[in-house]
């Protein structure tokens, strides 16, 4: 008689549930496997408890009360688990999680006694795991087509699909890299928060308009008042702590969110699959203050200010931090290439050195020339910078810039709002992030560039400038030692300087 096992797959949805696997095998005649389509949080599975092999392997006697266990329980208690196991729900109060797992336990018991009743019709001498397969897809999407043609249409649906499918591409034509998705996976979480709190979650995509917008642009800065709501903690409770909206996001983050969910209309718009898209409803004003990010200037560092980081003797404490920091601004990357760098991108190329990488956001290949102070940082630290692990955290990279340019004294004021008719300003030190040194790279060396236009051969702008334009590696290394404010030398296959340029 074939045997029926379940188990959980490693991976996590944004809702935090895992896929329920399924093993059907019966001797040596067949052992077939396939994904469920069916989705439990991991605190309601339980795996049966191997009393043999514990007892064997660390003289543990399990209690005979005992059968299933989860995977924490057995780890704390030293118990070995087999690799099947079963829904468990111990809890008696009807909570939204309690309800979803009764759910999902109601389902796994259906699609237990349909895979059995296809067995029996099946010729056993021709299964694989494309016939369970096809059984688990006829069992979810053979009931109705209507449920399935909503279901396409679902504005959580689609979005995902847009997530995982091949729709989001670079201006070059090539797939989005990892780190750009990441920010799509993010606003599906948002999204599906929103969607759950409001009663929304069989929105279509063609239900969308200027109302709904507008009111998920106020949840998403206003989230945090949703964290600590006891009816709603459950859909934080897989969140890592320093991803909790803890206060307001900012309306620059705000923008960002909404442009990502204004990519995915223009994709599905571009394929026909609505008739209008909702971003189009606003006029140009109110398109406006959709995206309207913080009114505040611009900022960055001066080159009299960078010298004095340079050249200020800090705390042991933050001396790690003003390494990275340095070389981040030397180098003009953003914080998740730095922190995936080492030696092994460094190079050496007619006396000059390089850092060579790949973006993770664009792809592209960029070759940066390093300048002297920072070379002399990167061979300190033989291109480790153990901070760059907690960019995010209480004492994190973030954190502690803003500490190690106060120590600075760094106390420019910059403006960042307006109040009753008066501008609001805030000392440099306190906007300061992972994100300045990439400002402090293209000001400077924005700063000593010639203007290309300015001998009157082509107008402001002009795109004809980079056909004649050729500025070769040692020429972009002298420009950046200019501005930087630093004298260009000559360094060796082994980094050692060598003489002047």
């Amino acid at each position: 008689m074939a045997t029926l096992e379940f188990r959980l797959s490693s991976k996590v949805n944004p809702e935090g549930r895992q896929e329920i696997m399924i093993r059907l095998f019966h001797g040596k005649k067949f052992n077939l496997r396939s994904k469920s389509r069916i989705f439990i949080e991991p605190s309601f599975f339980e795996y049966y408890v191997n009393r043999e092999g514990t007892r064997k392997t660390y003289g543990v006697e399990i209690p005979a009360k005992i059968v299933t266990a989860r995977t924490d329980e057995a780890e704390k208690n030293g118990w070995e688990l087999f690799e099947r196991g079963e829904i468990v729900i111990n809890n008696r109060i009807q909570t939204p999680e309690v309800k979803e797992a009764r759910k999902a336990d109601k389902r796994l018991s259906e699609l237990k006694s349909f895979i059995i009743d296809s067995l029996e019709k099946a010729n056993i001498d021709n299964l694989d795991s494309k016939w369970l397969k096809s059984v688990v897809d006829l069992f979810h999407d053979g009931e109705k087509i209507d449920k399935e043609k909503a279901a396409k249409r679902g504005l959580l649906n689609r979005f995902n699909q847009m997530i995982e499918g091949n729709e989001l591409l670079t201006k070059n034509g090539t797939p989005i890299t990892a780190g750009r998705r990441a920010h799509y996976k993010v606003m599906y979480g948002i999204l599906f928060r929103y969607l759950t709190i409001n009663g929304k979650t069989e929105i279509n995509i063609d239900e969308v308009d200027k109302d709904f917008l507008l009111d998920l642009r106020d949840f998403i800065i206003n989230e945090n008042v949703f964290v600590e709501d006891k009816k709603w903690k459950y859909l934080y409770k897989n969140m890592k702590v320093n991803n909790l909206p803890a206060e307001p996001r900012s309306l620059n983050t705000a923008s960002m969110k909404m442009k990502v969910l204004q990519t995915f209309f223009k994709i599905i718009f571009a394929n026909g699959e609505i008739e209008i898209n909702p971003f189009d409803r606003f006029t140009q004003a109110q398109h406006a203050g959709l995206f309207k990010g913080e009114d505040k200037e611009p900022f960055s560092l001066e080159l009299s200010e960078l010298r004095a980081i340079i050249n200020t003797e800090v705390s042991t404490f933050l001396k790690p931090i003003k390494d990275a920091f340095l070389v981040q601004c030397a180098l003009g990357c953003r914080v998740s290439d730095f922190a995936k760098m080492g030696m092994q991108n460094v190079i050496v190329a007619d006396n000059v050195a390089f850092v060579e990488y790949a973006s993770q956001k664009t792809g592209m290949p960029t070759k940066t020339p390093i300048v002297p102070f920072a070379l002399c940082i990167i061979k300190d630290n033989d291109f480790n910078f153990p901070i760059l692990r907690n960019v995010n955290g209480s004492y994190g990279y973030n954190k502690l810039i803003k500490s190690l340019l106060k120590e600075c004294g760094i106390n420019r004021e910059i403006v960042t709002g307006k109040e009753e008719g008066r501008l609001v300003k805030t000392p440099l030190w306190q906007l300061a992030s992972s994100k300045l040194p990439r400002k402090v790279n293209v000001t400077l060396t924005t700063k000593i560039q010639l203007n290309t236009s300015v001998a009157g051969l082509h107008k402001e702008g002009s795109s004809a400038i980079g056909n004649y334009l050729a500025l070769s590696d040692s020429d972009r290394y002298l420009l950046m030692c200019r501005a930087f404010g630093e004298e260009p030398v000559k360094v060796s296959k082994d980094l050692r300087i060598i003489g002047k340029i």
